[in-house]
């Protein structure tokens, strides 16, 4: 495209208002029942973690009151969500308070470590089925 193609095409959508537009969208509301309903079983959660490194993981359980059993959900990161579980704390908050417990696998450091792209993914789901049984056996340990 040319320069000249570029800055109409600029001008154009800036003429448009298309950045405004997407300002104006809104989520709607969390209904009060039903699926992502607000209707939570659970006052609260509890957060724990362990392992190490790429092969460390947190897991979430469900509390006041907290189950005899629940069901277990595993929640994956993306590629680059290496800091902790900020991006997905919405979503796993919600899955625990409506009473599953969560594991979530760190499988990832930095960028490119322990793998350093698609190409090379093994090492990454190494580290995530490493942080999986490392959290199953945290959870097994504590059998309430």
């Amino acid at each position: 495209m040319s320069r000249e193609a570029l800055v109409a095409v600029i001008a154009l959508t800036a003429g448009l208002g298309v950045s405004g537009a997407a300002a104006a969208i809104k989520q709607p509301p969390q209904p009060r029942s039903g699926p992502g309903g607000s209707d939570y079983t659970h006052a609260g959660w509890r957060a724990s973690s362990g392992g190490s490194g790429a092969d460390a993981w947190y897991v979430f359980e469900p509390a006041r009151p907290r189950p005899s059993k629940a069901p277990l959900a595993i929640v994956m990161h993306g590629y680059y969500e290496f800091a902790g579980y900020s991006q997905m704390y919405a979503l796993i908050r919600h899955t625990v308070r409506k009473g599953s417990v969560v594991i979530y696998p760190r499988w990832q450091t930095d960028v490119a470590i322990p793998c350093p792209g698609s190409f090379d993914i093994e090492p990454c789901m190494t580290s995530a089925v490493n942080g999986i049984r490392g959290a199953l056996s945290y959870l097994r340990a504590r059998p309430r």
